[in-house]
């Protein structure tokens, strides 16, 4: 197997994740044996991201291509948005053209169920912004992309929006349902507040308990 740019992390004896590094690219990716359940998935995919990424190096020259992917193989024009008070996580599409500032377009908020259709509903609406013709090739690499874009997703929200729902969730729980009521349970007396000498009627004080 073709091990270029794949290296064990953070050393060779005891490694925990495999680097791809790609200098040429500008690329650093990581994938830790952990999130794969093995030390030989994890390979595979760092060997499926980096067979990916030379491919989309090696098709730069497409028209329609130059105008969609981005050197790092992610969709120009398309990118998650973090709110983590909120704990919500979007996609949003703008405008990025050369020379110019990023125009915004729209905004949808995204969930582990609705990555999908989010993704490619924007991504239609982007290239018919564009006015693209996409060829084949650029139809299978959209495929690859979405996956990255999936992966990117459940690191985002497993490592940022479920520990602020869980601590939230936390908080919220923690609120009594009701206040404590001031009266005792016949509703005529105030709890911890009690008359002590009753024999003295003319002459009686309040004690608090």
């Amino acid at each position: 197997m073709d091990l270029s740019h794949i290296y064990p992390h953070p050393n060779r004896e005891n490694p925990a994740r495999y680097r791809l590094f790609m200098r040429e690219l500008g690329i650093q990716e990581y994938f830790p044996f952990k999130d794969t359940k093995s030390k030989k998935a994890a390979l595979d995919m760092a060997v499926a991201r980096r067979d990916e990424l030379l491919k989309i190096h090696r098709l730069r020259q497409s028209l329609g291509f130059k105008q969609l992917f981005s050197d790092k193989g992610m969709i120009k024009g398309l990118r998650f948005n973090l709110d983590s008070p909120r704990a919500s996580l979007s996609l949003i599409l703008f405008d990025q053209q050369e020379g110019r500032r990023e125009k915004f377009i729209k905004q949808r908020v995204v969930k582990p169920d609705t990555i999908d259709d989010v993704f490619f509903a924007l991504l239609d609406e982007l290239i018919e912004l564009k006015e693209l013709t996409l060829d084949y090739q650029d139809k299978a690499l959209i495929k690859k992309v979405r996956m990255t874009y999936v992966r990117l997703f459940n690191e985002l929200y497993e490592t940022r929006i479920l520990p602020v729902k869980k601590k939230t969730s936390v908080q919220i729980s923690a609120i009594p349902s009701e206040p404590p009521s001031l009266f005792a349970d016949d509703q005529k007396y105030i709890k911890g507040l009690r008359v002590t000498d009753k024999k003295n009627a003319a002459n009686p004080f309040l004690h608090f308990e």
